[in-house]
């Protein structure tokens, strides 16, 4: 087995930061709006304080994810949760870019993978050209190319 880091986790978890700001914002603004009563805005410090404490751990949890290698499959792990696993024949195509890239939907990546029925899979790893090398060497992810 061979593991594969975030290439940088305080980027990442910065983006999860980001968006759970963006949501408690919202949130701590509506709430604000339907009460319009200055003695209720102290009170709503307090859950939004605690929303927002609750996205810094989210984010620094999904900040430790690493990319595991195993007989022949692909983990992508957080230190207690499994969140997905690629059977490595599955994949057809490993790229690696040069310079990091931004997806909405998917955040940061510099590796995508691209699964026989066309579903893209995008990593955030430290090592991408050693993690494609590896994908590519075994016999399992044979049909993969470059």
């Amino acid at each position: 087995m061979e593991n594969f880091r975030l290439k940088n986790r305080w980027m990442y978890g910065g983006y999860i930061i980001l968006w759970w700001f963006l949501g408690g914002l919202i949130f701590y603004c509506l709430l604000n709006l339907i009460t319009q009563s200055p003695k209720e805005e102290a009170d709503l410090l307090y859950p939004y304080s605690s929303y927002m404490l609750s996205g810094i751990l989210v984010s620094w949890m999904h900040s430790r994810t690493y990319y595991a290698v195993r007989k022949e499959i692909l983990q992508i792990r957080t230190p207690h949760i499994l969140l997905k696993t690629l059977v490595l024949h599955d994949i057809i195509q490993a790229v690696h870019y040069d310079s990091t890239r931004f997806n909405v939907r998917h955040g940061w990546y510099n590796v995508c993978l691209t699964l026989q029925k066309g579903k893209k899979v995008y990593l955030y790893a430290k090592d991408g050209e050693k993690l494609i090398a590896l994908l590519l060497s075994l016999p399992e992810c044979s049909t993969a190319r470059h």
